[in-house]
């Protein structure tokens, strides 16, 4: 009796090594992937913009620590990652983000669309948009032909100028770009 006890908790840990061994082969890592797109192998923030993997993946065709960022005529530039910036303050769960804010302007980034959001504010508006354009350059890292296109809405708020306000100026630099009124 003792000899068929011994036998059944050997089977038993024999058993449970075994099932052990097959569970820990059969494990295997999932790629994140995309809600948008579930073929993507890398985690996106959003519709139409990609979160650059870790640095430990490789080959990948989009530099590390950049984004691609899907244009007006359905094409796709890249930029810096300001999703990476310890300055970028994410908004809410669809990821909209604050990436750059000043006494002159505000700079936002809705993903889902995407589209960036310039808020003019300051008592000297023509000041902060020339400031804005080029705050929104330099953060991003891309060129004035690039900038113009990618969707891109900038507007004064009502709280800071009646008059100027309710408008798309758009960039000023791009052919879609409407002047400031004057005299603000």
């Amino acid at each position: 009796m003792k000899k068929k006890i011994i036998i059944a908790i050997n089977i038993i840990i024999l058993i449970v090594i075994i099932g052990g061994f097959i569970f820990w082969k059969m494990k295997k890592v999932e790629p994140i992937t995309s809600i948008t797109n579930p073929n993507s192998t890398f985690p996106t923030i959003g519709n139409n913009v990609t979160q650059i993997p870790p640095p430990t993946t490789m080959g990948s065709t989009t530099p590390i620590g950049m984004l691609k960022i899907t244009t007006k005529d359905g094409g796709s530039i890249l930029m810096k990652d300001f999703y990476q910036s310890p300055y970028t303050k994410i908004l809410d769960p669809q990821n909209d983000a604050s990436i750059k804010e000043s006494i002159d302007y505000n700079i936002e980034f809705q993903p889902a669309i995407p589209r960036f959001f310039i808020g003019l504010q300051g008592n000297d508006l023509y000041t902060a948009r020339e400031n804005a354009e080029q705050g929104f350059l330099d953060k991003l890292g891309i060129t004035k032909e690039d900038a113009c296109r990618i969707k891109v809405t900038l507007g004064v708020h009502y709280s800071v100028n009646e008059r100027a306000s309710g408008v798309n100026y758009g960039l000023s630099f791009c052919p879609d770009g409407k002047p400031l009124p004057k005299n603000l």
